[in-house]
């Protein structure tokens, strides 16, 4: 019984596997200037939910402070601390977060920030929208590739929904990200791509 349940995890471990591979290749095929780094999740900071993680590369596997973190064509976050062989993930539901983005359909430009308050329900936030502005639920948020930190065209999100703000008189859109960061297990590290910033 043991030998049959170590087989079922193995496989179980292998599909895994082939099937971040084919994400992986499903990414570069879309974007053939990427340069990819598969990297493993190996912890998270027990503080703060899942606004960082930590994977098991760093600047041994060519990772820098600032790359982009994916998972399939989806943004996880963005690099903040790097060491020899681990580093630490500042993913989109970290309230220091600042993605310049664009809605797919109206092209309208924001920034995709979020709150303590919005992060521990999992969403994200688009916000400086005006009043007027077209974006509705179902709208897919991309990332905009201005500031040269994200490459352009990167998923964020879906809208769910669109508020006026009370502060002033702009509006904000509720985002779900497009990846569930307290379900992966594997991401992929964007060490390089066309147009991309200085890396620090």
């Amino acid at each position: 019984i043991a030998e049959y349940e170590n087989r079922i995890a193995e496989n179980g471990e292998l599909e895994h596997k082939v099937k971040s591979y084919e994400a992986m290749l499903g990414v570069k095929e879309l974007n053939s200037d990427f340069v990819l780094e598969g990297c493993n999740i190996i912890g998270a900071d027990s503080m703060d939910l899942f606004s960082s993680i930590i994977l098991d590369k760093g600047s041994d596997s060519d990772i820098s402070l600032n790359d982009p973190v994916i998972s399939g064509n989806y943004v996880v976050g963005i690099v903040k601390k790097v060491h020899p062989t681990f580093c630490v993930v500042e993913t989109l539901l970290n309230p220091d977060t600042k993605i310049s983005a664009l809605e797919s359909k109206s092209r309208e430009i924001a920034y995709v920030t979020t709150t303590l308050e919005f992060s521990q329900k999992g969403s994200c936030v688009l916000s400086g929208l005006s009043r007027t502005s077209s974006i509705t639920p179902g709208g897919i948020i991309v990332t905009s590739g201005i500031g040269a930190t994200y490459p352009k065209g990167l998923i964020i999100g879906t809208v769910s929904e669109v508020n006026e703000s009370p502060y002033d008189l702009s509006s904000y859109a509720v985002i779900d990200p497009g990846v569930d960061i307290s379900q992966l297990e594997d991401v992929f590290v964007i060490t390089a791509f066309k147009g991309q910033g200085t890396k620090g």
